[in-house]
């Protein structure tokens, strides 16, 4: 099968110095990428500001939202299924700067206008389940319902399986450890603990189920 992996955190510029971006370490999916490849897998990894490579896995990078789209565009014929593990930022800045904003200049006070980034999991997982495909989302929630939370964006993403994990309080992030629930579009659910690649192991043993 033919895995198509995405890991990290997009960061969206202001000026060649700043960005906006998030606390995604990439460890899952890196994880995610290696437990597919020792599984037997072809797999192609989009890699958001991380610099780890993994061993035997095809590499690119798609920085910014922008980029990460445009990369895992060009790859959904390709793939059999899309695990969409990157946090990509949902909005980015409306004006980007060309040379370094100095404090001095903008003051005090800086207005910062942010536009809606395209959601890239639901227009992905459109065009993977038109073609009898799969797509995998994840969710880093800051709720006590987990699984209402995970219920709720499986729907609105559109995506076959969607990972879901309490990051309250910054836990998770950066760890070597997880614990996740996973749940499909066929209604089955399943709670995974342990190592991060453990946790990799538990979510292909579901995907390769639908496969």
């Amino acid at each position: 099968k033919k895995i198509l992996v995405t890991a990290g955190g997009t960061q969206e510029p202001i000026d060649p110095v700043r960005f906006i971006g998030n606390r995604s370490s990439g460890k899952q999916g890196i994880a995610i990428a290696t437990a597919a490849r020792d599984r037997g897998a072809e797999v192609l990894l989009i890699t958001a500001n991380l610099e780890q490579k993994v061993s035997g896995v095809n590499t690119l990078t798609g920085n910014s939202a922008v980029e990460m789209k445009t990369a895992v565009d060009q790859n959904l014929e390709w793939s059999d299924c899309l695990i969409m593990t990157a946090a990509v930022a949902d909005y980015s800045p409306e004006k980007v700067s060309g040379s370094k904003l100095k404090k001095e200049s903008i003051g005090q006070e800086q207005l910062l206008v942010l536009t809606q980034n395209a959601d890239i999991l639901a227009s992905a997982s459109k065009v993977l389940r038109e073609n009898g495909k799969i797509s995998v989302g994840f969710a880093a929630e800051t709720t006590t319902d987990l699984d209402q939370a995970a219920t709720v964006k499986l729907k609105s993403k559109g995506c076959s399986i969607l990972v879901a994990n309490d990051v309250s309080n910054g836990k998770v992030f950066g760890e070597e450890s997880t614990s996740v629930l996973i749940i499909t579009e066929l209604g089955d659910s399943v709670r995974a603990n342990g190592s991060k690649l453990e946790v990799a192991h538990k979510l292909l043993d579901v995907i390769s189920d639908m496969l």
